[in-house]
């Protein structure tokens, strides 16, 4: 897995703001990086990213928050970062810019999301499960392909939830 640079998620983060989207502060997101790497999955064009997937594994009290639509993405903190088993993800991004955005590129990161993940669950990582807010119609199909399933409509997207075991299966 290559190393990112703080250079690399301001560059994630102008992708996410151009296509609309609010996400964590890039400085944020570099803390969370450099507590655990695996929450950040990068596809490059050569030095350039050009997608990403985010996955926070969050303390469970604040995945209930996230789940039930008593909290927003911005109000994760570094202190919510938990990998403790069983982990329970927040899969807050998955997008790539409008520029690469094509099967080729979407496979190519579904893939190295998949990769990364395998390494994480077979070294011994129960996944408690998955929540995401599908906010638009890209994220509500990569929700779908994931085999996500739908939770409850909130006001910024519909809240979609996996399980465990059907995360495991998808990924292995």
């Amino acid at each position: 897995m290559e190393k990112l640079t703080l250079e690399d998620f301001k560059e994630m983060d102008r992708i996410e703001k151009a296509q609309g989207f609010t996400h964590l502060a890039p400085e944020l997101c570099f803390e969370i990086y450099k507590k655990f790497p695996e929450t950040f999955c990068v596809l490059k064009k050569g030095n350039k990213v050009i997608g990403h997937i985010c996955t926070l594994p969050l303390e469970k009290s604040m995945y209930d928050k996230i789940k039930n639509n008593k909290a927003r993405e911005w109000d994760i903190a570094i202190e919510h970062i938990s990998v403790t088993n069983p982990v329970y993800f927040y899969l807050s991004m998955l997008v790539i810019e409008e520029a690469h955005r094509n099967f080729a590129n979407l496979l190519a990161l579904v893939k190295q999301y998949k990769r990364q993940m395998s390494r994480l669950i077979t070294g011994g990582m129960v996944i408690g499960e998955i929540v995401s807010d599908l906010a638009s119609e890209y994220g509500y199909k990569m929700g779908r392909m994931f085999g996500m399933k739908h939770h409850l409509d909130a006001e910024h997207g519909i809240i979609h939830t996996l399980d465990g075991k059907s995360f495991v299966k998808f990924i292995l």
